[in-house]
């Protein structure tokens, strides 16, 4: 019996108008023990998935195949082989259950190597699409939601469970937020209120069990931020979502706007007030022109051979002004200095020599 996992919780269900099975849902209830030993009831059976071999057995061999074929195919939606799939099985007065038992169904393809590629995750979302919003109101509506939002009360992220069970039912949701909203935000709002009245004694194990899925989910990749921040999705369900299931967050990687470059267009076809302005600039004021220091140092080196001065002391003078003075004596070596000094100044020489003399 524990093999069902929660799947015998959605098994006693669908029995439970039946007056025979009203006791043992007491007993489940009430006195779980009584049935096997170590037994806690209905959270223990939440905990543990269906075993993949029992849930190969909800549906004929023959809508197997089908559904199989349907899950090969590279672009479900839209196509004609649904309506061939509705036509044989879902058109007759009692297909509301069997849409929902092929729901469930499709969590054993899940784990078969050829349904886990990219491709086949966005087929088997189409397809659960498909049975969803073509599903009639009322019970069979709430039946369909629950087959494939029902593993999320009891996900745990630690084996037997895996994220391969609450990654369909995110897929759908993630499909119809941009096709067909009002059924994402039914399906969000169902998720809220069936982890408050399910079973309320068990309130606070299935939030954490959907919260612990949210977080994985999102650790493993999947837009969960994308979804539920959605513009789309109803304000007071994001607001109700995060109060119910306070332990997920959604980081917003938030990026600083860039400055504009230009302020508007008008800045670019604005002429420009100083060009057409009629009034004259104002000239910086004209400096008059330095006075060459060169002359200088030749006024003084007369005055100072004129006195009688030493003129090596004066030759000295000039060659360091000269080091300084980059513009004019910076090119003039000093092999080309001293004749022109000699030839300036001969007379001025001659003359000292005589009076020495004398």
């Amino acid at each position: 019996m524990l093999m069902l996992g929660r799947d015998l919780v959605l098994v006693l269900m669908r029995l439970s108008k039946i007056p025979q099975f009203i006791p043992l849902w007491k007993t489940l209830l009430h006195n779980p023990s009584a049935l096997l030993p170590k037994f806690n009831g209905i959270g223990q059976l939440m905990s543990m998935p269906c075993s993949n071999f029992l849930l190969s057995f909800r549906v004929s061999l023959h809508v197997s195949r089908r559904v199989e074929f349907l899950l090969k195919l590279k672009n479900l939606a839209g196509s004609k082989h649904l309506d061939w799939f509705a036509k044989i099985h879902l058109s007759a007065v009692d297909s509301g259950s069997l849409r929902a038992e092929i729901m469930r169904y499709v969590w054993y393809n899940i784990h078969l190597p050829e349904f886990q590629q990219p491709a086949a995750i966005e087929t088997r979302a189409q397809f659960l699409n498909w049975l969803l919003r073509n599903a009639k109101a009322g019970a069979e509506m709430q039946w369909c939601k629950l087959m494939l939002l029902f593993d999320w009360l009891g996900f745990e992220n630690q084996p037997p469970n895996s994220l391969t069970f609450v990654e369909p039912a995110f897929s759908v949701i993630r499909h119809l937020i941009s096709s067909y909203p009002p059924l994402a935000n039914s399906l969000v709002d169902f998720l809220i209120r069936i982890s408050n009245t399910f079973h309320p004694s068990l309130t606070s194990y299935f939030s954490n069990c959907i919260t612990t899925a949210m977080v994985s989910l999102s650790a493993a990749g999947m837009p969960i931020a994308d979804v539920l921040d959605n513009p789309r999705l109803e304000k007071p369900l994001k607001d109700s979502f995060r109060e119910t299931f306070p332990g997920v967050f959604f980081a917003k990687k938030t990026s600083p706007p860039l400055a504009p470059i230009i302020a508007s267009v008008s800045d670019i076809t604005k002429p420009s007030t100083s060009a057409l302005s009629t009034e004259q600039p104002t000239l910086p004021p004209v400096e008059p022109p330095k006075k060459s220091r060169k002359k200088n140092v030749k006024r003084k080196i007369s005055s100072d051979v004129e006195s009688g001065e030493d003129i090596a002391s004066t030759v000295i003078e000039v060659l360091e002004l000269s080091d300084g003075d980059e513009e004019e004596d910076k090119s003039q070596p000093l092999s080309v200095l001293l004749p022109m000094l000699r030839e300036e100044f001969k007379e001025h020489l001659e003359r000292l020599d005589i009076a020495m003399r004398e």
